[in-house]
């Protein structure tokens, strides 16, 4: 959605078109375009003006397994972007460093992008998870199971194993 100077301009346009004060093609193009994405977006809320809404509030169980493929996702790609270096610290022994969480050990995680270092903790991490699942249009990697509700780690792609992160660390997205 354009902001809301340039839908007032583009407004402006049209209706110097409408008035004939203007024939500039670029301006009509520029014009319909915006009125283009102001219809959809004015069908849009009359459709969801259709339907009242209530907000529920849901436990989610979360495995141990599900917060090691949510770390393989975050540390395989999707914080990789703006992470250089990942160091685990914990008196636990441990195969990888995506396990180390589940196990109740932290992640000393490097920002290269403010050049600081952060701590993950599982604490952290399940915050993380409900900061995302709060999101309005993120509720697709949920799954019901025998009547609980569970995270389903095959949607749990890079993107969205990233945002969990980022919701973890900074209580916000700010990359990406």
């Amino acid at each position: 959605m354009r902001s809301a100077k340039e839908i007032t301009e583009s407004l402006e346009i049209a209706k110097g078109l409408c008035e004939g004060k203007t024939n500039e093609s670029w301006n009509a193009r520029k014009a319909g375009r915006v009125m283009a994405e102001l219809i959809a977006h004015f069908k849009k809320k009359e459709i969801e003006e259709q339907y009242d809404r209530v907000q529920i509030i849901a436990t989610v169980v979360i495995s141990k397994e599900d917060i090691d493929d949510i770390m393989v996702s975050a540390l395989e790609g999707g914080i990789t972007y703006w992470v250089d270096k990942v160091e685990p610290r914990c008196g636990i022994e441990f195969d990888f460093a995506s396990d180390v969480i589940s196990k109740g050990g932290s992640i000393l995680i490097h920002d290269n992008e403010e050049d600081a270092t952060y701590e993950l903790t599982k604490a952290k991490l399940l915050q993380g998870i409900r900061m995302y699942a709060e999101q309005p249009k993120n509720n697709d990697i949920f799954e019901v199971i025998d009547r609980e509700l569970h995270i389903d780690c095959g949607m749990v792609d890079a993107e969205v194993a990233d945002a969990i992160i980022q919701y973890a660390l900074f209580g916000e997205i700010i990359y990406g």
